[in-house]
């Protein structure tokens, strides 16, 4: 959430790489509020590397938690 409201940063690609390599290492993403330009570039990378996509604590808990 570093960037949660952001339209534009004077350090966008820098920003985009690091998170690009930060979400490698995620077990899932999850999407809350609107989909801006970041967060779709989030989503693509999530489903190029096949990362479970999630859009509520509710679905994050059906597919990870304790049943």
């Amino acid at each position: 959430f570093f960037h949660s409201g952001w339209i534009d940063s004077p350090d966008e690609d820098v920003w985009m790489e690091l998170v690009s390599d930060w979400l490698l290492d995620c077990d899932a993403l999850l999407v809350s509020g609107e989909i801006t330009k970041g967060v779709q570039h989030e989503i693509d990378i999530a489903r190029q590397f096949h990362i479970p996509i999630v859009y509520s604590l509710e679905e994050l808990d059906l597919a990870f938690g304790r049943h």
